[in-house]
């Protein structure tokens, strides 16, 4: 029976840049559906407009009904909406305040918001989070405790927005089993925008693609898995374990096991993968022994930390939340300052640099949320400000707005852009200083498969040209793509650092797919590409080989 469905659903901005156009799904109570597409093909702006208090400004045409009623008609408390970000939903400074927030608005009885309380901590195992503050919470946490307020409430419909996309990778799949739990033990209805369908596409039950505002697909998941996968454009949006499959003509086998399996059964494993490590001389930054914490009576955030990052190399850093990657990145660039140690930026003292010399052609830093870089009411206006304020370069300006394709976005608010559209603008402000060196926080973080292949396209380009970049991800597979060297932030340190290939193919949990599917045919193995071309190269199997 159709729990949820939109008729002839179209709505434009007030400034005309975006439209959907005539949406039609209808969804079941209980179902578990992915929303999918190109960043800014208005995934965001549809799950707004299935809550009628977070519905944007515009025109807004067509219907939605829920359970029989008119949106505007049907009880919103039923309905949940959680952001990409945790730190804009979380309201309360405490975590047991923030849970019990939304009951105490709606004026329950002590007793009954103690009993919820109660019920909820222990569904989701938070016992240990209650009487922490909230702004002391790593991601996941945050994520959990935004969750817990949500669910206490009871409701019928849960609408999350790349909810996952600031996890690492551990806590992204825990994350995403709690979701599945709960849409299985209360049959609570479940919309989902995601990028990245690893580790979710199984327990999913029906799928939107949307396009430049129009739904090019909805239906069954194993149908649109068949429309992905026969589709140019969305083949990147599978998992890793149904490219691979498609590619080496193995089926599609959504499981790592069986894709380990197949590998093994039908190709050989006669020529060895190889690859060249690159060898780094000239030092650009050097870390020694470096102690911060945010507070003195906090534990020490990083401890004894000592890093060498080398002129011209692409270093990436990857851990679980919470473990230091952005503090670091954050003492490397100035921003934040270390109380006993030395860091060394081109051979002098990073305390000599005075001023914002630190920050002309020199550093750029993008943070974790981009949203922080802009002050002014539009794109366009923030843009022209920084480059009118800073003298900076206006032809550069306009090269970056054609290759980041911004010129549509520019009479938008900061606000109003999905995650990657703000990625987008970020990255093409912090280029226009033209650093010889960049940190960047999480920059993969809401764009889809193909804004990353142009992400790395220009990344490449800018080590080509001579920069070096310090790259703090969740993202495995887009950094084992991109870095010469990548390390693990673990108890105040980097640990482990080495060549890409060597880092992934030693790691059994922080590692990429293709790692894991082919280690037993093929040694250092990182990405799909590389995956497919020794597949390929060592053939198929005749059956005396097996």
């Amino acid at each position: 029976m159709v729990f949820l469905e939109t008729k002839n659903l179209s709505f434009k901005y007030l400034d005309n840049s975006f439209t959907l156009s005539d949406i039609n799904f209808s969804l079941d109570k209980g179902d578990f559906c992915l929303v999918v597409g190109k960043t800014g093909c208005g995934k965001t702006t549809l799950l707004k407009l299935l809550k009628k208090e977070i519905t944007p400004s515009g025109e807004l045409k067509g219907l939605v009904k829920i359970d029989g009623f008119d949106l505007k008609d049907y009880d919103s408390s039923k309905i949940v909406y959680m952001f990409q970000n945790p730190s804009r939903q979380i309201v309360s400074d405490k975590v047991y305040h923030e849970i019990v927030f939304g009951l105490e608005a709606r004026g329950l009885e002590k007793g009954v918001i103690e009993t919820k309380l109660a019920e909820i901590v222990n569904y989701l195992d938070i016992n240990d989070l209650l009487e922490k503050h909230t702004m002391e919470l790593s991601g996941g946490e945050a994520q959990l405790v935004s969750l817990a307020s949500l669910l206490v409430l009871d409701p019928e419909v849960i609408l999350l927005d790349e909810a996952s996309s600031q996890l690492d990778p551990l806590t992204r799949k825990k994350f995403l089993e709690i979701l599945k739990r709960i849409n299985q033990d209360f049959g609570i209805t479940i919309i989902l925008v995601e990028h990245n369908l690893e580790d979710v596409l199984e327990f999913t039950d029906k799928i939107i693609v949307l396009d430049k505002g129009k739904m090019i697909y909805f239906g069954l998941k194993e149908e649109a898995i068949n429309f992905l996968a026969s589709n140019k454009q969305y083949f990147a949006f599978l998992p890793k374990t149904l490219q691979i499959s498609k590619y080496l003509d193995l089926g599609s086998l959504l499981h790592l096991k069986d894709v380990k399996e197949a590998l093994k059964n039908k190709y050989k494993n006669e020529i060895n993968f190889s690859y060249e490590a690159k060898v780094f001389e000239k030092e650009i930054i050097k870390a020694e022994d470096l102690y911060y914490r945010y507070s003195k009576k906090e534990k020490d955030v990083l401890e004894k930390l000592s890093l060498t990052v080398y002129d011209n190399e692409i270093l990436g850093l990857v851990g679980g939340n919470g473990v230091g990657k952005t503090t670091l990145l954050k003492n490397l660039a100035g921003i934040r300052s270390f109380y006993s140690g030395k860091i060394e930026i081109e051979n002098k003292n990073i305390r000599k640099y005075k001023g914002n010399i630190l920050y002309k052609n020199l550093i750029a830093y993008l943070p974790q949320d981009p949203l922080t870089l802009f002050l002014k009411r539009t794109v366009g206006e923030d843009l022209e400000y920084y480059v009118k304020s800073l003298d900076l370069d206006k032809a550069l300006l306009e090269e970056l707005l054609v290759k980041f394709d911004l010129k549509p976005l520019l009479e938008m608010s900061p606000y109003d852009l999905s995650g990657g559209e703000l990625q987008k603008a970020a990255f093409t402000k912090i280029l226009l200083s033209k650093p010889k060196i960049l940190f960047l926080d999480e920059p993969t973080k809401g764009m889809d498969f193909s804004l990353r292949e142009e992400l790395k396209e220009i990344l490449m380009d800018l080590k080509a040209k001579g920069a070096t970049i310090i790259i703090a991800t969740h993202d495995l597979e887009f950094i084992a793509s991109v870095a010469d060297r990548v390390g693990i932030m673990f108890n105040g340190k980097v640990l482990s650092l080495t060549d890409s290939h060597s880092f992934f193919s030693n790691s059994n949990f922080y590692t990429t797919v293709a790692s894991l599917a082919s280690r037993d045919l093929y040694d250092k193995v990182i990405t799909v590409p590389e995956l497919v071309e020794i597949a390929k190269k060592n053939g198929i199997k005749n059956e005396k080989d097996n």
